[in-house]
């Protein structure tokens, strides 16, 4: 099957999923699972397959650049908004999103947040969105508050997967990279990396002169992991997160890793062009491997806050929804 052939199936299948009520789901009785449909099952297993063969089609230069200051296409992503900084952009930290699991959320966060306590040390890498693009993305589009189902579709996550809270955290934006390979966070793209054979890749960096690899850092998924280069940790990601060996069952899947900056948003039929995503990075000389960061609040899907966080049908920011 060619990959235009599953890229013609993946746009009928999340047709599929918008048209439809397909997208609301119910929580299963275990931690963090999800119950899915057939459909969204179909739709991420060809998220999957498209996703591992990126082109340069579908490098996007509209990426958010983490940069003080006005930036055309910063304003653009934005709808007029910036980029929100703690104090003087450019030199404080930078708010970051993350949406995961309610049980996360209350097992290693809630007590840090709810006692206003002035950091954190997070010991495993989060994937992070940059504030306020997530609360933009859904705006004059259906399904505006998104459902649980419509956000896991937009960044690009498992449908089996239980995600309920958004959790926003200030950042030093030096404890970012973009998920690409080109790490850079202050640029508009990505380009792309050419496999060349097993565990072998020509990198941007390879041969271009100005994007360049600081070969000494060494990165961390978590504080029990072994710190490795920027390029081991891409080759080992890249052969290893696509993985769809038991196709009975979505929970032991990979992920839709674009590679290119964005995520992958497999529940629009027209665009899989999703947000701008980072992770925020463990520092291996930090106590064997954290990283400080400031818990700013969490928004619960069940919460009131959760239709005002999204902006529906306007380009004021300070209209939101009641």
């Amino acid at each position: 099957m060619s990959f235009k052939t599953i890229r013609r199936q993946a746009a009928r299948i999340s047709s599929a999923l918008l048209i439809g009520a397909l997208i609301l789901s119910v929580s299963a009785s275990c931690t963090n699972a999800r119950e899915y449909t057939q459909v969204e099952k179909n739709a991420y297993f060809a998220a999957i397959k498209n996703a591992q063969t990126p082109t340069q089609q579908e490098v996007f230069r509209g990426l958010l650049a983490i940069v003080p200051g006005d930036d055309r296409i910063n304003a653009q992503r934005l709808h007029g908004e910036g980029i929100r900084w703690e104090a003087e952009p450019g030199n404080s930290r930078v708010l970051v999103v993350s949406f995961m699991s309610r049980a996360n959320y209350e097992k290693y966060y809630r007590d840090n947040l709810e006692q206003h306590q002035e950091s954190y040390a997070l010991k495993k890498s989060l994937w992070v969105t940059v504030v306020p693009e997530m609360s933009w993305y859904f705006s004059r589009k259906p399904f505006c508050p998104p459902s649980e189902g419509r956000m896991i579709q937009a960044l690009g996550l498992n449908p089996a997967m239980d995600y309920e809270v958004l959790l926003e955290l200030w950042v030093n934006p030096g404890d970012l990279f973009r998920p690409s390979p080109d790490p850079e966070i202050t640029d508009h793209e990505s380009e792309l990396a050419v496999q060349i054979g097993e565990n072998q890749w020509i990198l941007p960096s390879d041969t271009n002169p100005f994007v360049k690899l600081d070969n000494t850092q060494m990165y961390m998924d978590s504080a029990w992991s072994t710190p490795v280069t920027f390029r081991d940790w891409f080759v080992n990601r890249a052969q290893t997160i696509y993985t769809t060996t038991n196709e009975a069952d979505p929970a032991t899947w990979g992920w839709p890793w674009t590679r290119l900056g964005y995520t992958y948003d497999w529940g629009n039929p027209f665009s899989a062009f999703g947000l701008s995503e980072f992770i925020l990075k463990i520092n291996p000389n930090q106590n064997g491997g954290e990283v400080t960061v400031k818990l700013e609040k969490a928004v619960d899907i069940l919460s009131s806050e959760w239709n005002q966080y999204f902006h529906c049908g306007t380009d004021d920011p300070d209209a939101r929804n009641d």
